[in-house]
């Protein structure tokens, strides 16, 4: 007998009209239709930049990087690159297709994400339509996840985890793939801490039903185990447990505050939370108390910061296509087949129109002029001093120009930060600062106040302004 999930397949129904009956068209709008939009989305390079030539670095050399070159203040130092699994492929599409095949490897991480989280809500027992609707309200709460960055993986793998666990009565042999998504998953994004949580939730579900948990304990012990085969070892959890629970990092990254009701990402957050509270509400039996575990356990996360609410995005659905159930599956055939089918061709053609290749990749964080002054003005070798936000780009577009600080936030020590600070802000030893580090080239933006000190400094020459900076040469 087939699953639940597998009758929605396209030309699982009868001919023509299984193909092109209303199901299909419900799958598409909910997978397809934000990948395609997703084609429109600008490419940030705050964090993308160095992940690109950290993966380039381990393509070239075959290798995984150990110690940091980027930046003068951490030269030589350990740096645990756990996401170098990651960089690798970003790097190796990158390689072959440029940002082009990267804003398409956007779209298809985040179609296979929808995907999974529409056959997890089937699995889960809703029919098509409601599968639907559910992973589209999940999908708008993965934007802070649209960025090209390792964390799109994170995301898939999490939806691999919820589709497993949903569909483990009716194919348990499905289990033994924890261990294999664990392995990809500790080698390229932090989120891995993530498994046990899922498998721990699921494990408390069977009790609740009186089910078996033995399969789960060994397949969780097996998957927490096989987290271990990375270049790092146990140090691996170090890192991403750190990363949690850096003060540092909250104060500094926007991603890492709590979610602002006023915001854009933070109305569609809280207004998930008031949906699902007054359908929880609206039940006529309570929701049973695991269910609301689930929930809770992926809330204070979100809660707690904005890079959270993708995950809650992804856990949500789930959680409460458990509770509805819906009593009529819908007609695969019914509507027009006709109608379907130009749906699915004008959809066709707007991916093609909208493609990467059709459209210029629209790039953010990208001080192309300003690095093309600092590579006339210096030459290789020179320490670059630029704002935090640019560290990534000039790493990638002059990798023989160390600059100070970048988005790695966790691998500086908190000294160098306040030597940042204190030279953006124009304290009175920003000179110092910058003498005691031999840095050679200041770059600034508009604002900062260290600007009109440089500017009456006898020992800096402004080399080059625009709108966004402007780049001082020490004379």
């Amino acid at each position: 007998m087939r699953s639940r999930a597998s009758r929605d397949l396209p030309g699982s129904g009868s001919g023509r009209a299984g193909l092109l009956g209303i199901d299909t068209v419900w799958i598409t709008v909910a997978v397809a239709l934000p990948a395609i939009a997703s084609f429109a989305g600008r490419i940030g390079l705050i964090d993308l930049a160095y992940h690109l030539r950290a993966g380039e670095a381990m393509l070239q050399r075959a290798g995984v990087v150990q110690t940091d070159t980027f930046s003068f203040v951490s030269a030589g130092q350990p740096w645990l690159d756990q996401q170098w699994g990651a960089q690798v492929i970003l790097a190796g599409v990158f390689r072959v297709a440029g940002f082009e095949g990267l804003q398409f490897l956007r779209s298809a991480t985040m179609a296979a994400t929808l995907a999974l989280m529409f056959l997890t809500c089937r699995e889960r027992g809703t029919d098509t339509r409601t599968a639907a609707l559910l992973t589209l309200a999940g999908g708008a709460l993965l934007l802070p996840a649209l960025a090209i960055r390792p964390q799109m993986f994170g995301l898939v793998m999490l939806a691999t985890a919820m589709w497993l666990i949903a569909s483990r009565t009716a194919h348990p042999a499905r289990l033994a793939l924890f261990p294999f998504i664990s392995i990809a998953w500790a080698n390229t994004h932090g989120s891995f801490v993530l498994l046990p949580v899922v498998i721990g939730l699921a494990i408390i579900d069977d009790l609740f039903a009186r089910r078996s948990i033995i399969p789960l304990i060994v397949v969780g012990l097996a998957a927490t185990a096989a987290t271990l085969l990375n270049p790092y070892g146990p140090e691996v959890w170090r890192y991403a447990l750190d990363i949690l629970g850096d003060p540092l990092i909250r104060e500094m990254v926007t991603e890492w505050a709590p979610p602002d009701v006023g915001s854009l990402l933070g109305g569609v957050f809280y207004g998930s939370l008031l949906l699902a509270a007054a359908y929880l509400a609206r039940r006529s039996e309570p929701a049973p108390w695991p269910v609301l575990l689930w929930l809770l356990a992926f809330l204070l996360p979100a809660f707690a910061a904005i890079r959270a609410i993708a995950w809650w995005g992804v856990v949500l659905p789930a959680t409460l296509a458990g509770l509805v159930r819906a009593r009529i599956e819908p007609d695969a055939r019914r509507g027009s087949p006709t109608v379907h089918g130009a749906f699915l061709v004008a959809l066709a053609l707007a991916a093609v129109i909208l493609s990467p290749w059709n459209q210029r990749p629209q790039l953010l964080h990208f001080p192309f002029r300003i690095s093309q002054a600092v590579a006339a003005a210096t030459p290789p070798g020179t320490r670059l001093f630029v704002p935090q936000t640019w560290g990534s780009w000039f790493e990638f577009a002059l990798p023989d120009r160390p600059v100070f600080v970048d988005s790695r936030i966790e691998l500086y020590p908190a000294s160098a930060w306040r030597d940042y600070t204190a030279v953006v802000a124009g304290r009175a030893d920003w000179a110092g600062i910058l003498d005691r580090w031999e840095v050679d080239v200041l770059v600034t933006q508009p604002g900062w106040g260290v600007v009109p000190f440089v500017e009456r400094d006898q020992a800096w020459s402004l080399v080059f302004r625009t709108e966004n900076g402007l780049v001082f040469v020490r004379r």
